[in-house]
């Protein structure tokens, strides 16, 4: 498997492309809505097909990015259990696991910022959103 991760901006609040490059198969991590364009192009340029968008946490600090994502694409919007949006389509619960193309990401429900904080463990990383 081609590992695929990368930093998509800058900035307080930080989006995550991962994904398996040999399967052409991504997610992206909390994405921001004002970069929704810059997401689809970088995903048509790379001939990725976006399978999931995953929210850490409920944000606080800026408009999510997933349920357009997800309705640009028909791709799966995880968060844990208990999130508030109706339009998560994937609810997630302590030691789920995702998996985008070869890539496994493990879910670990980490309450404190947000009850309805996670982690996500890759083989050899972990995106923390703002725990």
């Amino acid at each position: 498997m081609e590992a695929i991760f990368e930093q998509l901006n800058s900035g307080s609040c930080l989006s995550y492309l991962v994904g398996d490059g040999n399967a052409a198969k991504a997610a992206i991590v909390d994405p921001l809505i004002d970069f929704v364009d810059n997401y689809m192009e970088l995903l048509k340029t790379r001939g990725l097909t976006l399978t999931h968008v995953i929210d850490t946490h409920t944000h606080a600090d800026h408009i999510s990015g997933a349920p357009k994502l997800m309705d640009l694409t028909g791709c799966h919007y995880a968060m844990h259990m208990l999130a508030a949006p109706r339009c998560v389509s994937l609810r997630l619960g302590d030691g789920d696991e995702i998996t985008v193309g070869e890539l496994s990401i493990k879910v670990l429900h980490t309450p404190g910022h947000t009850r309805d904080s996670i982690v996500l463990l890759l083989s050899d990383r972990i995106l923390t959103g703002d725990t």
